[in-house]
């Protein structure tokens, strides 16, 4: 299978699934108006959330930065610090 068709397909289910979500599941919420964690549980349960939610973006932004300055600094012999910062600033 092509590369290409993979991608293809990607778009066309990301397309889809967009839709879906914004036809379906957001007015849903809205209507049970979910909008808010706190007002809807209490405390805890909006701290644990944006907590996950921290972790999760803190993981990502590090892959997000590592993996192209790996690839910098192999390609160019740099410290792999250098790239990291450079894109953190950069990005």
């Amino acid at each position: 299978v092509s590369h290409q068709i993979l991608y293809y397909l990607l778009a066309i289910s990301w397309t889809i699934a967009s839709t879906i979500t914004a036809l379906v599941f957001m007015p849903k919420f809205r209507e049970m108006n979910f909008t808010n964690l706190e007002k809807r549980f209490d405390r805890a349960v909006r701290m644990c959330a944006s907590m996950t939610f921290s972790f999760f973006m803190l993981i990502y932004m590090a892959l997000v930065l590592y993996a192209p300055a790996l690839a910098l600094s192999q390609t160019t012999g740099l410290n792999i610090w250098l790239p990291v910062v450079s894109i953190g600033v950069i990005c």
